[in-house]
């Protein structure tokens, strides 16, 4: 039998997980920790997800945190593909099941969604390490208007139809009412933002 064979023949009713597993007739293990007995009394759906995601457990406040932030995701746009999609499967009465998926599918972009959420992580870093470095606003500005053509493609600051976003204030609002401080990531953030809304009329 080939090793190609046998890993395949090893899985057949079986999951192979390095982050728990099933004792049958037990309990469930999640990352080293009871998921019936220790996980379930003790979080709320948010921290469960986001031990999933780490493998480790998170607090309460930053779990209210990414729950308010998923929340205000939740945004009526129709120039989004996958709710303009939805909007579609509702009106044909398709089963939900098939509506959120094709909705999930289209959402799987660079544009925005998961794709954007990467280019987003890495330009902010950007903007943070170039303002630790001593650059000024313009500086950076600069920077990526060479890179891009003359164009400003600085992720997180343009948004089309309107400029800066309504749920900004609202979710450092609530951060600092949680207790968390502003760190070096979101001051280079918003201090980029206020010299593009005084220079380009753009902000984050």
């Amino acid at each position: 039998m080939s090793s190609k064979t046998d890993y395949w023949d090893q899985r057949v009713h079986r999951i192979f997980s390095r982050t728990g597993g099933w004792r049958i007739g037990e309990t469930v293990t999640s990352h080293g920790e009871d998921l019936l007995n220790d996980i379930l009394p003790r979080d709320r759906y948010f921290q469960h997800l986001l031990r999933v995601a780490t493998g480790k457990s998170q607090s309460p406040e930053l779990a209210r945190w990414v729950e308010a932030a998923f929340t205000s995701l939740s945004w009526p746009d129709p120039r989004i593909w996958c709710n303009t999609i939805g909007a579609l499967c509702g009106d044909l009465a398709t089963r939900p099941s098939a509506a959120t998926l094709m909705g999930t599918l289209a959402s799987d972009s660079v544009m925005y969604g998961g794709g954007a959420s990467l280019g987003l992580i890495r330009s902010i870093r950007d903007v943070r390490e170039k303002t630790n470095a001593g650059w000024s606003e313009q500086q950076i500005l600069d920077d990526n208007l060479d890179a891009n053509n003359g164009q400003l493609k600085l992720m997180g600051y343009s948004r089309p139809l309107a400029t800066g976003d309504e749920r900004v204030p609202v979710l450092i609002e609530l951060a600092r009412k949680l207790g968390f401080k502003e760190q070096d990531h979101e001051v280079a953030a918003i201090k980029l933002s206020h010299y593009l809304t005084e220079t380009q009329g753009e902000c984050i």
